[in-house]
Parts: C-alpha cells; structure tokens; sequence
C-alpha cells in the first residue's frame, strides 16, 4: 500500500499552493514536494478528497495533518517529503487517507464504501 497520494503536477501545485508557498517541488527526486521538518506542525493542512456518492451527493473523506509528511528525504533529513507527489497519468489515494476510513469494496457492482475507522 502506498502512503503517498500521487495526483497530476498540475494538481499538485494547486493543493500545495493553498497550503503553505513554502512546500517545493524536490529536485533530487522528481514527483516529490518537501518542507522544513520543522515546519509541519505549524501547517494549517487540511486535505479533503471529495467522492461523490451513488445518490450523486458529494462528500468528503478528510485526511488529518498530521498526515501530511511522510517524514525526511534519505538526501536532505532536514526537510520533509509530503503526502502528495506529482504523478501525471494516475489519481491515486493511499494509505494516508484510507487508514481512517473502514472501506468496503463491491467489485462486482463496482462500488466503494466508507465508513469511519475507530484507530
């Protein structure tokens, strides 16, 4: 299971950029964003991933901040990869997000439940 949540760069950006102007893009590994280490407690992340469901209402699955890093880069241990890495191509929600929720797949009807996970 991965824990990152790839998305396309352009969205990426976009979530980063409502977060904190600080996250940038990591160089040294293309597709990841770092931050000072120290710095991720004092972000007011909140990422939500809206799913719709099948009554067509939309709804959101809140990922916590504190999920936010995935902890140091092995080149840089001062500075912290996050959670979303640019990956155009593939939208994927990983384990970050999924550990909070129960999930219920229904592959023969092509469904996906969720209910909250008691951690």
């Amino acid at each position: 299971m991965t824990h990152s949540i790839p998305h396309a760069h352009v969205h990426s950006q976009a979530m980063y950029a409502l977060i904190s102007p600080d996250i940038k893009p990591n160089p040294r590994e293309p597709g990841t964003y770092g931050i000072a280490c120290n710095r991720i407690s004092s972000l007011p992340a909140v990422i939500d991933i809206m799913f719709t469901s099948q009554n067509g209402e939309p709804f959101n699955l809140t990922i916590p901040s504190s999920e936010l890093s995935v902890g140091p880069f092995d080149n840089d241990p001062s500075t912290c990869q996050t959670l979303v890495n640019a990956f155009d191509g593939l939208e994927l929600v990983g384990g970050s997000l999924l550990k909070h929720w129960y999930s219920i797949w229904d592959i023969q009807n092509q469904r996906l439940g969720f209910a909250p996970a008691k951690l």
